[in-house]
C-alpha cells in the first residue's frame, strides 16, 4: 500500500511540474509587464488569499468538525495553481479582445498564490497551532 501511495504522489508531483514547465513555455515576464498586468493580477491575488478563499473554505467547512485554526490553515495552504494555468491556456487561442493581458493576469496570480503561501506555511501551521508532520 505505501508503495503504492508513493507512485501517486509521485504521479501527482510529477503532473504539477508538467503544469508549472507548461506556464513557463507560455509566458515571458517582460510580456507580462508590457501588458500592464501586475497592478489587477497582485490585486485579484490578494482579493483571493485574503477574502474569497477564506470565506469559500470556511462554507464548506463549517460542519466539518475541524477547529477554526483548522480551517483557516487549509484556507491559506490549500490546493491551487495548476487548474487556473491550464483554462487560462485556453485564453491564448480564444476569439476575445485583450485575451494576452488576461492570460498574464492568471500568471501573476498563480505565482503570487503560489509563492506567498507556499513560503509561509510553516509559519502559518506554527501561529495556528496546527501540528505539521514530515513524511519522507
Amino acid at each position: 500500500m505505501t508503495a503504492v501511495r508513493r507512485g501517486f504522489d509521485w504521479l501527482s508531483s510529477a503532473g504539477e511540474v508538467v503544469a508549472f514547465i507548461t506556464l513557463g513555455l507560455t509566458v515571458s515576464l517582460h510580456d507580462v509587464a508590457q501588458r500592464n498586468a501586475w497592478g489587477p493580477g497582485l490585486l485579484l491575488a490578494a482579493a483571493l488569499m485574503l477574502v474569497i478563499r477564506p470565506i469559500v473554505t470556511e462554507v464548506c467547512l463549517v460542519r466539518s468538525g475541524l477547529r477554526a485554526s483548522e480551517r483557516a490553515f487549509i484556507s491559506f495552504a490549500g490546493l491551487k495553481g495548476a487548474v487556473p494555468i491550464l483554462l487560462g491556456i485556453l485564453l491564448i487561442g480564444a476569439p476575445i479582445s485583450d485575451s494576452g493581458r488576461y492570460y498574464s493576469m492568471i500568471v501573476v496570480v498563480v505565482m503570487t498564490s503560489v509563492v506567498v503561501p507556499g513560503s509561509l506555511v510553516p509559519r502559518a501551521a506554527k501561529l495556528l497551532r496546527v501540528p505539521m508532520t514530515e513524511i519522507d
